[in-house]
Formats: C-alpha cells, structure tokens, sequence
C-alpha cells in the first residue's frame, strides 16, 4: 500500500479515522473529537460549535474545549471564524493528517515484519 503524501488527507476517511484511532499519543477523548471534525468536515471545514460538538460526545464543554485549543496547538486543525458566524468552524490541516496515515501505515509495516 503506498501512501500519497501530497493526497487531501479526507480523500480516505477511513484510513484517516483508522489512523487516529492508533495515534495512541492521543487520549480516547481527544481521538474522538478529532474524528467528528473528520467526520462532520465539507472541504476539509467542520462547521460545528464547541457546545455542539461535546455534547455529540458527551464530553463536557471544558474538556471539549481544552481538547480542540490542544488539536490546534499541535496543529491538526486551525480554527477559524467568518464574520457572519456566531461560532468558530475548525480547518483541518492536511500536512499534519497526512502525518497521521503515514505513521499508521509506518507502524502497520513494521508489524508485520
């Protein structure tokens, strides 16, 4: 299986949600809320508010809130908000799903050696 690098990272949901799934530097919580983003994303932007988006998980507004500023700062997503919206939208950030698949695929490999 070869992995594009420069492919959208939402072309294989997925491999992509498989991919979060293992990305076991991540709490289950914080794997949970990045897959709904993947999941709820058109053209790599979920449209979901914070509020929304914990309760969907029965997660509480603060963790939801902590997890999304943490996915940010390590750079899976970007949030962003247009002047007409009364909440935040989130981009996903390709470079660093892409990292994701090919880390998954990397350990899936060594595996199986």
């Amino acid at each position: 299986m070869e992995i594009k690098l420069n492919m959208n990272a939402t072309d294989n949901r997925d491999l992509l949600l498989e991919a979060i799934d293992n990305y076991d530097l991540y709490s289950k919580k914080q794997q949970s809320i990045l897959k709904a983003l993947v999941q709820v994303a058109i053209n790599n932007v979920a449209e979901i508010s914070t509020k929304s988006l914990g309760e969907l998980l029965e997660i509480s507004y603060q963790n939801t809130f902590i997890i999304l500023r943490r996915l940010v700062s390590d750079g899976f997503i970007e949030k962003v908000k247009a002047p007409d919206q009364k909440y935040s939208s989130y981009r996903l950030i390709d470079e660093k799903l892409n990292y994701l698949i090919k880390l998954y695929y990397n350990k899936q490999s060594l595996s199986k050696k």
